[in-house]
């Protein structure tokens, strides 16, 4: 997958992502560097997500493990089949 295709469909699903979170009742941050790419805050607690298409890897896997968040925060990565149709959420801890 090209550069200028991944980023297209980055944006497109972080804005489907940030439209379902805010109808959940999250206040959504995104972001265009660093290790997480939406920040979703609700009372206390908070998710720290990383959108992935395919498979992720090992040190992807690491990186989104130790940097740093805020308390009470869970650490997610999504990831995106090639297709598109189909998405696995991911805790990391």
């Amino acid at each position: 997958m090209s550069e200028d295709a991944y980023k297209r469909r980055l944006r497109a699903r972080k804005r489907t992502i940030t439209t379902t979170l805010e109808a959940q009742g999250y206040r959504v941050r995104t972001f265009e560097e660093g290790p997480f790419h939406i920040m979703a805050c609700k009372g206390r607690s908070a998710r720290a997500i990383r959108i992935c298409f395919g498979y992720i890897s090992a040190e992807e896997a690491t990186r989104t493990s130790h940097e740093p968040v805020p308390l009470r925060c869970t650490r997610e990565v999504w990831q995106i089949s090639d297709n598109g149709r189909i998405t696995v959420f991911a805790r990391i801890s």
